[in-house]
């Protein structure tokens, strides 16, 4: 073995013991904390949007082209999990909030997954209350 090497061999060895040991200790503190990890999935994020721009609309396109933009730029579930409240206001300035919150409730099951419970039970912006249909 090449003497130069092994300082190299040795230092790897701890180097990746700590890591172990850090990512295992992060792991138990946020299960304490009740932090929940959820993963990245690049093909929920392109449902969700889809399902945004849908709701957002050519009219909305057109009336609001920045918010068109930030929806079909936003790279992860938790940005457009926000931008709801942008997407919930120009709805309600289109329409009314009863459309507005229909509309916004609709897209919610498409986050499971994507996002900590804790967030998916926020409620519409606002903090309305989603409407119920009449029946």
């Amino acid at each position: 073995m090449n003497p130069q090497a092994l300082p190299q061999a040795l230092d790897h060895g701890p180097r990746s013991t700590l890591a172990t040991l850090s990512s295992s200790l992060r792991e138990g503190i946020e299960t304490l904390l009740g932090i929940e990890k959820v993963r990245h999935d690049p093909a929920a994020v392109i449902r969700i949007r889809r399902a945004m721009l849908r709701i957002h609309g050519e009219d909305g396109r057109l009336d609001n082209p920045r918010l068109n933009h930030r929806l079909r730029h936003t790279r992860d579930a938790e940005g457009l999990w926000y931008a709801r409240a942008e997407l919930y206001a120009d709805l309600c300035q289109r329409y009314d909030e009863v459309h507005a919150l229909k509309a916004l409730e609709s897209v919610r099951p498409l986050f499971r997954g994507s996002l900590p419970s804790s967030l998916l039970r926020s409620r519409t912006p606002g903090n309305m209350t989603p409407p119920r249909d009449a029946g």
